[in-house]
């Protein structure tokens, strides 16, 4: 996804990841918000190192900063930030060191069997 995601956001962009775990297919997303320019469109595929976006104020509402959160389920849903229920929210530093490392084409395909 890749729009802009109202006044608390500015412009959004949800990549999601597919990762094997235990032989399973599973998804997380990555959210970054109050972005100045999206590099990319919804629906685009996003390589490993690619530039997404430019940091931004979400339209001068904030000092410029780069708003990042990962959560481990599939939805094209924002809603508000800093909110009590942040069920489906994960760590994601840890999510990132726990992943590190994996080959460049790796996309969460099935193992072959």
């Amino acid at each position: 996804m890749a729009r802009d995601g109202g006044p608390g956001w500015g412009n959004v962009v949800i990549v999601l990841h597919a990762y094997v775990e235990n032989g399973e297919r599973k998804y997380v997303q990555s959210y970054y918000g109050h972005l100045e320019t999206m590099l990319v469109h919804a629906g685009d595929e996003v390589k490993r190192g690619q530039q997404i976006a430019t940091v931004g104020t979400a339209g001068g509402r904030y000092f410029a900063h780069l708003h990042f959160e990962m959560r481990e389920f599939i939805t094209p849903f924002i809603g508000p930030g800093y909110r009590e229920n942040t069920r489906g929210w994960i760590d994601g530093m840890a999510f990132i060191q726990a992943h590190r490392g994996a080959p460049a084409d790796d996309v969460g395909r099935a193992p072959i069997r």
